[in-house]
């Protein structure tokens, strides 16, 4: 969802990486690789045609490392601090990931309750003058819903349509 806010807002194709990156990344929060999990990957590839594929620890960091770059910043940046304390030293694309992550937490069935409209979460996050988010994004946000939204809308639609009935 990040992703296509930033889309949205017409970032430049590498934000967009980036800001996909990092969301990938905060997402993967409690995801452990074990060396178990790599080795039998490897196993694996090996399988498929006979070949080793090996790789040595420096090449993966800087195969990573150009991707790295530009999410880092934005991870380090995403606290429970409203972005107005945290000045020019948050990047826009911490602000969208920060923005989305807040929607997507609001939105979440909590014990059983029932979930808010996207309309009414929106309404709320944008009087939440504490949060400090940007305008921009809310805006940005507000329209992926919508287009999501028609577009779950006319998959349901068709699902639901009778089927043409042809011949005798």
């Amino acid at each position: 969802m990040s992703e296509a806010v930033a889309k949205r807002m017409r970032l430049s194709e590498r934000e967009i990486d980036d800001i996909r990156v990092a969301a990938l990344l905060m997402d993967m929060e409690n995801l452990e690789i074990t060396a178990r999990v790599i080795k039998k990957a490897v196993g694996e590839l090996e399988d498929y045609d006979n070949a080793p594929h090996t790789f040595h620890g420096t090449e993966l960091v800087e195969s990573l490392g150009s991707v790295l770059t530009g999410a880092f910043p934005l991870l380090l940046t995403q606290t429970d601090e409203p972005a107005r304390l945290q000045g020019d030293k948050v990047p826009f694309g911490a602000r969208i990931i920060r923005t989305v992550r807040a929607y997507d937490h609001l939105t979440q069935n909590v014990y059983g309750s029932s979930v808010p409209s996207a309309k009414d979460v929106l309404e709320e996050m944008e009087s939440d003058h504490d949060a400090d988010y940007h305008p921009a994004v809310l805006h940005a946000l507000e329209e992926v819903i919508q287009a999501n939204g028609s577009k779950l809308q006319k998959s349901q639609d068709a699902s639901t349509e009778e089927p043409e009935l042809v011949g005798a």
